[in-house]
Parts: structure tokens; sequence; C-alpha cells
């Protein structure tokens, strides 16, 4: 038993972290991006590789909703809390004297992909897909499809905002937080987003710049404020406590891969005895806020 003592002290060192860091930001492009364009006589279209997607109801052509998505896996530590999430697009193209119109964005419940359709500039008919790329109907073109045509979404939006002008505008709030902690702890689950215009008033959408854009400035944006990730609190409380203890107990085994679940008190995906280590080791410690 003494043996045993003094092998789990030996271990201790090395489960501490050395200190703890503050409050973080940081902002990512996207990973992939693409426009969903209602059917029309040109059938099936998409514009994965292209400089503009679209969102909203056209004059003439139908509906369009953008798809857009970011890898906050290896922009984030794991166990990291996400305090707050914007995502900024900007409009490059609006009918002229067009009223504002409000666009909502949705988290996406169904991958969907980026190939190599490009319908040039301005793009708002799009191009006939390749394969792997999401249209109004395939999540990736010509095989898997939508559960439902345009895109399978949350109905409850994450946010929706007003847009009157060209230039930069930006999604956020508690609900967009709350999809990239989830995506950050539950990787499988990152879909991103599908933007919607007015579906119901014909010449209110907007085209918007991609990961493509030759104008870096113009290319989507994520930002994301996060506290770092706390070794030893198993429950994000805030504080290393008996607790935590009772959490690593409760999901022993629990294997959560990229991503944090509770009881992953060494922060690296697996709850096992290490972590309960990690907790004695950091035990009394605040976390930082």
């Amino acid at each position: 038993m003494e043996r045993i003592a003094r092998s789990l002290l030996a271990l201790l060192p090395l489960l501490c972290v050395a200190g703890f860091a503050g409050a973080g930001s940081i902002t990512i492009g996207s990973s992939k991006d693409n426009t969903l364009f209602e059917p029309s006589i040109l059938g099936e279209r998409s514009n994965g590789a292209g400089t503009a997607m679209f969102a909203g109801l056209t004059a003439t052509s139908g509906l369009r909703r953008a798809v857009i998505a970011f890898d906050v896996v290896t922009a984030l530590p794991r166990g990291a809390v996400v305090t707050s999430a914007t995502m900024r697009l900007v409009v490059t193209r609006q009918v002229f004297l067009a009223p504002a119109a409000d666009f909502a964005v949705h988290r996406l419940t169904a991958d969907w992909g980026e190939a190599g359709s490009d319908a040039g500039d301005p793009g708002g008919q799009g191009a006939e897909p390749m394969p792997g790329d999401a249209t109004w109907s395939h999540r990736f073109f010509d095989l898997e499809f939508w559960a439902t045509a345009g895109g399978d979404f949350d109905a409850m939006p994450s946010d929706a905002i007003n847009i009157g002008t060209l230039g930069a505008h930006s999604w956020g709030g508690a609900a967009m937080a709350a999809d990239v902690q989830a995506w950050r702890d539950t990787p499988t689950t990152n879909f991103g987003w599908i933007v919607r215009g007015d579906e119901a008033n014909g010449g209110l959408a907007r085209e918007f710049a991609t990961r493509e854009s030759l104008t870096e400035e113009s290319r989507p944006a994520l930002e994301i404020e996060f506290t770092p990730p706390c070794a030893g609190d198993a429950n994000r409380s805030g504080t290393v406590v008996f607790e935590d203890i009772l959490v690593v107990l409760a999901n022993f085994g629990a294997n959560y891969g990229d991503g944090w679940g509770p009881g992953d008190a060494d922060l690296n995906g697996v709850v096992n005895f290490n972590d309960v280590l990690a907790v004695l080791a950091n035990f009394g410690a605040a976390c930082p806020v």
C-alpha cells in the first residue's frame, strides 16, 4: 500500500498545470462554404469553389440558401468554455435600392460538401455540381440526399439580423456560442450553419463573399471568445473539489474522441484513473474566468 501511495504521489506533478491562463480570443476563417440553389430548368446547381454564396429569394430564379462551416476543433483547446461567438459575413452585391431584409442563421443537422463547381462572376445562377458538392437536393452530389430538400437544420434560428447595406454584417449571441461549444465538445455534430434570407418576397436576396474571395478581408470569419480548459475540473464548475472525483467515477470509461465531456479531468478525451489523479493534483484550484 505504501508503495502504491508513493507511486501516486510521484505521478501528481506530471498532471499539474503550470498556472492557468486567462480568457482567450481567436478568429478563424470558414473551412467550407457553398450555396443551395432551388432547382430551375437548369436542374441542380452549386457553387462550391466560387467566390460568392447567396441567400434569400431572387426576383426571378427562386430561393438561395448559403451553407458555411468552421473548424472549431483545431482552433480551440479541448475543454475550453466558449463565452462568445460572432460570425461575420460581407455582403458584396444586392439589388439596387433593395429594402432591408432579415437574414437568419440556423444550425445544420447533417453534413454537406464543397467541391469544384464554380459559377464565376456574378454566379447567381450557380454551376453544374461536381461530385461531392452540396445542392438543394443533395448533401453530397449525387449520391447522398438531404432528408428535406433545401437542407436539414434546426427550425429555431441561432440568430437573425436585418441587412440593408453592402459590407460586413455579424451574427452572435448565446445560441451561436452554444452551437460552437457543442461542436468543440462533440466534433461529429459540427455541420455548420445555413443562412436564410427573406423567402417570401422576391428581389431581397444578397450575395456574400466566400472563403475563395480574392479580397482577404471579405472572407467569412468566426470570432470566438473562450475560457481556457482547467485541468482537474471534471464538471466545469469553476473549482476543483471532491465532487469532481464523483463525476469522474460516474463517467468512468467514457471516450469522447476529439471532444470533451464530464469526467475528463485531464483533458485527453478518455475518462479513466488518470482523471482521478488530475483532480487530486489540482485539488482546490480556482479555474480561470
